[in-house]
């Protein structure tokens, strides 16, 4: 799996080399800085040598701003190598999937091929960013904090070694916990992805069947799931922050009271103390984002394998031989255009190959990713500078507080002493420390909110109107031929028609009787595409609209059941306007066979009985009898109970 997701790199193999140089150089100027204030504060606070002060507060500033430019190349390259790594791992999915014979598209399901080139790619995108960018980082950081606590004193980092071990036991316990929810998640996200294709695809389907309620409560269902499975994964990652905070503090109380000690007894310096609480805070905070990495990893892993799958697929026939917040705007647009693509070329690939059309889609595929990737690399590039930036602006600003403290110290000035600089620095990293974190989901705030303007779209879209108020009933008939309402199923339907003015209500049979009365429509108000329409269909009449493509036939049915609400005129169901008929009831009692077929999961059973969810398995069988379609089912594995996906 790993040899074929490396091979997708490609091109961008410059920058996923220079990435991880950039970021050792970033960190070595990030370490060197706390041993230089050791220096400053030994050689030049205590010594009372002010040129000291100078010389390695100079070297401190140089230290910082070099962290910084390097930083900012990192989080330039990485985001280069991650947009094009994803580029490219979708062009070669596609690219294979036009190859693939019919037995190969059979093989994966639509859902199942959109979730690997959309979110599985997402998550390998960045997962290979964190690879660059944070899993060189955070390793380098703690491997050499260790180091530097080692050699300023072996004693008191015995303290620091045992919390790591602690911190690293009770993570690695929390974190595999929660992977093994996580690994429930991604078959979660696949049930909850076919389930919204299959829905928005066949959404004529539902409507004409009056199956809203259904299946708003089947996707409520799946996403409670997912729902319950993502809490319980986050409930355990939250307890990473109090467990590491407590060994944390625990750790600095112990290196202080036992550094004290070691201070007065003459065998350590102040400074020497100062630098060690700045390599256990690096230590302590490489290792938590080691966790994360963790978590990341194992997720992107059952990604890749999804990846791979598709990739190792072989035919079964062959032929012989704020800027920011603009940029994530457009990767989003792009994603959306892209995922719309996808999605229509899995659906139709059987015909693609009939018509001898995959050229021309990986000719239009190409285009399109190409252009995400553009938006993907200047959002990211704007993104992987803020933490670069923040994090060592909060160096600099370290920095300056201690070549200035130490110059306040030396001139006596504001009464500022050695051990109030000592405390104020480490004050001056406990308050950075937070202000990168939160610069650090500020990327993420930013692309939700990118992601927010699309759901508001949606969101704000007005829902379907039903001010209908006639509805369908059983009734029964009496002997004087009236009809009177019944409470149970009697085969027999009628409107049910209250009359407010008089405060009276009639009984209309279901006839199915239906007028066009100088029916005017468009699906705009701009451009009327239906003018003066008249016609009546009586029951048991049979009536073929006959015309060119876009001539109107299936327009006008679409009016019948109020799809669609006409500009002027009337329709009537058996005399009645259609405006008033509550729409559930009107299309209720009509049957409906629309151009398009749509399956959905579950058995060719439950697919039938879709029109009428409490028929038998007996009625069900009789319809399939009717539509001549018994013989071939029950040639299928399972007969009726065989599953469709």
């Amino acid at each position: 799996m790993i040899k074929i997701l490396v091979k997708q790199i490609g091109e961008y193999k410059k920058d996923t080399i220079i990435t991880p140089i950039f970021i050792v150089l970033e960190v070595v100027a990030e370490l060197l800085v706390p041993y230089v204030i050791a220096a400053l504060i030994d050689q030049g606070i205590e010594a009372g040598n002010l040129k000291n002060v100078y010389l390695y507060g100079g070297a401190m500033i140089l230290l910082a701003f070099l962290g910084l430019l390097f930083g900012v190349l990192a989080g330039r390259s990485a985001a280069s190598a991650s947009a094009g790594f994803a580029c490219n791992l979708r062009q070669s999915m596609f690219e294979n999937i036009q190859t693939f014979a019919f037995s190969n598209i059979d093989k994966f399901s639509t859902a199942g091929l959109v979730t690997r080139m959309t979110t599985d790619v997402t998550n390998m995108q960045m997962a290979f960013q964190m690879c660059l960018r944070i899993a060189l980082r955070a390793p380098l950081m703690l491997i050499c904090s260790m180091a530097m606590c080692l050699l300023i004193n072996a004693k008191l980092s015995m303290i620091f070694l045992a919390a790591i071990v602690v911190l690293a036991a009770a993570t690695t316990l929390i974190m595999s916990k929660a992977m093994k929810i996580y690994n429930h998640v991604f078959h979660r996200y696949d049930d909850l992805n076919a389930s919204v294709q299959e829905n928005i695809s066949a959404l004529r389907v539902v409507k004409a069947f009056v199956r809203e309620d259904y299946e708003n409560e089947k996707f409520t269902k799946a996403a409670t799931k997912l729902y319950e499975l993502f809490v319980r994964a986050e409930k355990l990652e939250a307890l990473n922050m109090p467990v590491m905070m407590f060994i944390v503090y625990g750790c600095i109380l112990a290196i202080s009271w036992f550094g004290a000690r070691f201070i007065v007894a003459g065998s350590m310096t102040t400074g020497n103390l100062t630098s060690l609480f700045s390599y256990v805070m690096t230590a302590f905070s490489s290792l938590m984002m080691l966790s994360m990495i963790f978590v990341m990893m194992t997720m992107s892993a059952a990604s890749g394998r999804r990846i791979a799958e598709v990739l190792r697929e072989q035919p079964g026939i062959t032929n012989p031989a704020s800027r920011s917040a603009v940029y994530f705007a457009r990767q989003q647009n792009s994603l959306g255009k892209v995922n719309a693509y996808i999605e229509e070329m899995m659906e139709g690939q059987k015909v693609v190959k009939v018509f001898c059309h995959e050229r021309e889609n990986l000719q239009d595929f190409r285009a399109i990713n190409q252009e995400l990737r553009e938006s993907t690399e200047n959002a990211n590039k704007i993104a992987n500078i803020l933490m670069p930036v923040n994090g060592n602006l909060g160096n600099i600003s370290y920095v300056l507080c201690a070549v200035l403290g130490a110059v306040l110290a030396l001139n006596g000035m504001g009464s500022l002493t050695l051990g109030t600089l000592v405390s104020y620095l480490n004050l001056n990293r406990n308050f950075t420390q937070p202000v990168t974190q939160v610069s650090q989901q500020l990327n993420n705030i930013v692309m939700a909110m990118a992601g927010a303007q699309r759901v508001f779209q949606l969101l704000d879209q007005q829902p379907e109107t039903d001010n209908g108020y006639v509805e369908l009933v059983n009734v029964e008939q009496q002997p004087d031929g009236t009809l009177t309402e019944a409470s149970g199923r009697t085969g027999l339907w009628a409107w049910r028609h209250p009359h407010q003015a008089e405060g009276t209500v009639t009984y209309t049979k279901l006839d199915g009787d239906i007028v066009f009365d100088d029916v005017d429509f468009g699906y705009n108000d701009e451009k009327i595409v239906l003018h003066n329409i008249k016609l009546f269909a009586t029951p048991g009449q049979k009536i073929a609209f006959v015309g060119s493509t876009g001539a109107g036939k299936t327009t006008i049915t679409n009016l019948i059941n109020r799809f669609y609400d006409i500009q002027d005129g009337k329709i009537r169901y058996d005399g009645i306007n259609i405006n008033k008929i509550r729409k559930a009831d009107l299309r209720r009692s009509l049957g409906i066979v629309l151009q398009d077929t749509h399956l959905f999961t579950g058995t060719v059973m439950e697919n039938i009985r879709y029109g009428r969810l409490e028929a038998t398995d007996e009625e069900c069988i009789a319809a399939a009898k009717l539509a001549n379609a018994d013989g071939f089912i029950r040639r299928l594995p399972d007969g009726y109970q065989t599953v469709l996906t």
